[in-house]
């Protein structure tokens, strides 16, 4: 959550850049902030060069903070390494540790069985071109039924990211060689990487020109898209060539365009799972707190949606999986793009060196292809993803239908049974993907579910 709200009733968390002070002597407590991430924006906004750079000069600027920064990094009496997963960001972080050492570095990645979710051929590819010492591992559905009984006690909280089990094996099995890892983490959020810094702008500029009845109707379409016993749209689907993801994106954009009466209503829909949380608890939802954001300043919007996944997803979503995965595992973990001196230097650059035509991170592609081959490279972003929607229907079908049965539910008295039975049936029949929904709820059902064994 990208505030102090915790599940905990009565507590609250540590902001980001602040650590709490306790008195010896009275006890009581005080947070002091010793950096907020918009000061760093502010900072690096002010030294941006009065007239434009060329692509060249931003990339020159960039790779020599980064070289400086991965470096200081590297500097460890330890076994140290990278994960690797072929992409830009962690490839660009490895081929600068190789360049800074006279020995092969240990490089990481993890595989799946599902093809349409499995990288490591290109991570394996980008590793032999930097003469890297890697090691692959795959991650089977046994794998994951072995890690998910101790999700809720590694996580602390119900933390639904169910990227989080490929995470958790990738750094036990690290840490069986390293002690240390640098990591790319950071890299999409402040140099424009995620499809949303480039479409959420364009959404919004489209939807803000339509009729309110038009956009009031836009749940309704989506959800006739989406359904599988629509079986004209899917005729006429197969005709156009459309597939079945084509379609539900369709109809998360029409879900998205009747829920949305700014370019932050929108960003929320693209990163959300459900529009409407309180029809699955019988409390009612506390909103969420974003004073934070509005200290950003004025920035563009794609830079705007790209501050709020730096004070939001990034700091409640991806460094919380990572950290308590690595913790877990007793692996420290570096990020060299969260280095403060790295931070400053992507916002001192203007947007067209972060998002060049419809295309994020152009200043990282620029510098990594210095480095390795584009055709190494370029292809469609996948993200740190497991196939959770047949998961849930196959190996995790029993897990999952014991943890979110009526009785659990009614046991623990915080959701409400008939929604979410009626989601899971949905989801079992095929009808509907629910899977990054449904791990939501059960991630929910097994921190209560420990909280009662404790």
């Amino acid at each position: 959550m990208p505030d102090k709200s915790c599940i905990l009733e009565g507590v609250n968390k540590v902001s980001p850049g602040s650590v709490i002070e306790i008195s010896a002597t009275s006890g009581e407590s005080s947070e002091l902030v010793y950096e907020k991430f918009g000061d760093l924006v502010q900072q690096g906004k002010a030294l941006r060069p009065s007239t434009p750079q060329t692509s060249e000069a931003a990339a020159d600027q960039i790779e020599h903070v980064l070289i400086e920064v991965v470096a200081s990094q590297m500097i460890s009496d330890v076994p140290l390494g990278s994960f690797l997963s072929g992409g830009v960001d962690s490839s660009l972080i490895t081929s600068l540790m190789q360049g800074n050492s006279k020995r092969a570095v240990k490089t990481f990645s993890i595989g799946f069985a599902d093809a349409g979710y499995d990288e490591s051929a290109h991570a394996e590819a980008v590793a032999e071109h930097l003469g890297t010492d890697h090691q692959t591992f795959r991650l089977r559905e046994d794998d994951a039924l072995d890690i998910i009984p101790n999700l809720a006690n590694i996580y602390g909280e119900p933390f639904a990211d169910s990227s989080q089990i490929p995470t958790l094996l990738l750094c036990r099995e690290a840490r069986k060689h390293v002690t240390v890892a640098l990591t790319g983490d950071g890299g999409d959020e402040i140099f424009g990487g995620y499809n949303r810094h480039v479409l959420a702008p364009q959404i919004w500029s489209r939807i803000s020109q339509l009729p309110a009845f038009l956009r009031r109707s836009g749940p309704m379409i989506g959800r006739h898209l989406s359904s599988k016993r629509n079986r004209l749209v899917r005729r006429l689907a197969d005709k156009a060539g459309l597939s079945a993801s084509v379609l539900n994106k369709a109809a998360r954009f029409g879900e998205i365009a009747g829920n949305s009466a700014s370019l932050e209503d929108v960003y929320f829909g693209l990163t959300r799972h459900c529009d409407e949380p309180g029809r699955f608890l019988r409390t009612k939802v506390i909103p969420m707190d974003h004073e934070n954001w509005q200290e950003l300043g004025e920035l563009e919007p794609a830079e705007r949606l790209m501050a709020l996944d730096s004070v939001g997803y990034l700091p409640s979503d991806i460094l919380v999986k990572v950290d308590r995965a690595a913790m877990s595992a007793s692996l420290e973990t570096r990020a060299p793009f969260l280095d403060a001196r790295t931070v400053r230097a992507a916002w001192s650059l203007d947007l067209c060196h972060r998002i060049r035509d419809g295309v994020g991170k152009a200043v990282l592609r620029d510098i990594l292809y210095r480095h390795v081959p584009k055709h190494l490279i370029e292809r469609p972003k996948q993200g740190f993803a497991i196939p959770i929607d047949s998961w849930l229907r196959g190996p995790l079908k029993g897990w999952a239908d014991n943890l979110i049965s009526e009785d659990m539910i009614e046991a623990f008295g915080v959701l409400q049974s008939g929604t979410v039975r009626d989601v899971w049936s949905e989801h079992l029949s095929g009808r509907r993907n629910h899977g990054h929904l449904l791990w939501s709820l059960l991630m929910l059902q097994q921190w209560l579910q420990q909280r009662e064994t404790l």
